[in-house]
């Protein structure tokens, strides 16, 4: 500090109070659409719901606010985001930002934070902490490669398993895990009937 700076409640104590109107649980903002939980402790017609979209053509929207959850129409173009729950007089009860698309805060956090390191893994490639593997039948000849790699990463640093790619990532799809799960029930139960087996491939 410059000396002879003063400080603004020097020798106070000061106690800072919460505002619990409201409270944002939990938010996802996925391409097109914001997953929006809302905690209200006063009457929805006394708070309003405004986000800012930072660089898009339309700038923000208004909302009434609702407890619970909900999903609101965001623009395409949107780089950014800011959400604001705000009281008759204008002042914010709540808020929360998000940088980019895909970011997510409280119990969405998880579950979009995998699918995101997925997307980065799957198009990075293979390397010491993540393996692409197809889809294995039983007796399959990469069954044994497939468990020296779950051996190798348990030994060393850890690491992801992505089973149903191709080496270069490609996903092979529900077509290739469907066969695959119908040829497993034929060696399950090949006394039941293809009725029985196309039940198992739809489960």
């Amino acid at each position: 500090m410059q000396p002879g700076a003063s400080f603004q409640n020097q020798w106070q104590l000061v106690t800072v109070i919460p505002d619990l109107r409201a409270k944002v649980i939990s938010a996802e903002w996925l391409p097109g659409t914001l997953h929006l939980n809302l905690g209200l402790r006063v009457p929805v017609d006394q708070v309003q719901l405004q986000i800012i979209h930072a660089g898009a053509a339309i700038g923000h929207q208004l909302w009434k606010a609702r407890a619970g959850e909900q999903q609101l129409e965001i623009p395409d173009d949107a780089r950014k985001l800011s959400i604001f729950v705000v009281d008759r007089a204008g002042d914010s009860v709540a808020q929360l930002h998000l940088g980019s698309i895909y970011e997510c805060y409280g119990k969405a956090k998880s579950g979009a934070e995998e699918l995101q390191r997925a997307r980065i893994d799957l198009a990075g490639g293979e390397s010491d902490t993540v393996e692409f593997k197809p889809f294995l039948a039983q007796k399959d000849v990469k069954e044994l490669e497939f468990v020296k790699t779950v051996i190798a990463f348990a030994n060393t640093y850890g690491g992801r398993i992505y089973v149903g790619a191709n080496d270069d990532g490609i996903l092979q799809g529900e077509t290739e895990l469907c066969r695959i799960l119908q040829s497993i029930a034929v060696k399950l139960w090949p006394n039941r009937s293809p009725d029985s087996r196309a039940w198992f491939e739809r489960k």
